[in-house]
């Protein structure tokens, strides 16, 4: 399983303060890396080019695993404590009591994906999974 430890600030659940630290258990589909260079190049009028490299940053596209309705509030707590570039922790393989590489990271736009669906049959349970990209702090 996989896990997320962050400060809760917003959409708080019943016994949930602002700022108190949370753990929660959240299964990822997909984490999917994206390296970025940022820097400039400059090009002679001889055509000669010489790259200046500012910083090279790691990012995560992100998919949570499909979830019942009723993880909802907790899930979207989450999702709207770190919207706004809160750092918090994310873990792809680990357990809160057995980190396997958690990793300091910061949500990168203030959009989250939500894609929903409902299984057929008498008794159709929905589920929802959500889709967000990170990027890590310091890297």
């Amino acid at each position: 399983m996989s896990y997320v430890s962050y400060t809760a600030r917003r959409s708080l659940q019943g016994g949930v303060s602002n700022g108190d630290p949370v753990d929660l258990t959240l299964g990822f589909s997909a984490a999917t890396p994206v390296h970025r260079s940022f820097g400039t190049v400059n090009v002679s009028t001889s055509g000669a080019r010489e790259g200046v490299l500012n910083r090279i940053e790691t990012a995560w596209r992100v998919t949570t695993s499909f979830h019942l309705e009723t993880s909802r509030p907790a899930i979207e707590q989450f999702v709207h404590s770190v919207m706004n570039a809160e750092t918090f922790t994310i873990d792809f393989r680990g357990t809160v009591g057995s980190p396997s590489d958690p990793k300091l990271v910061k949500m990168t736009s203030r959009s989250v994906t939500e894609t929903r669906r409902t299984s057929p049959g008498p008794a159709a349970t929905s589920a929802f999974q959500m889709s967000f990209e990170v990027v890590e702090v310091g890297a």
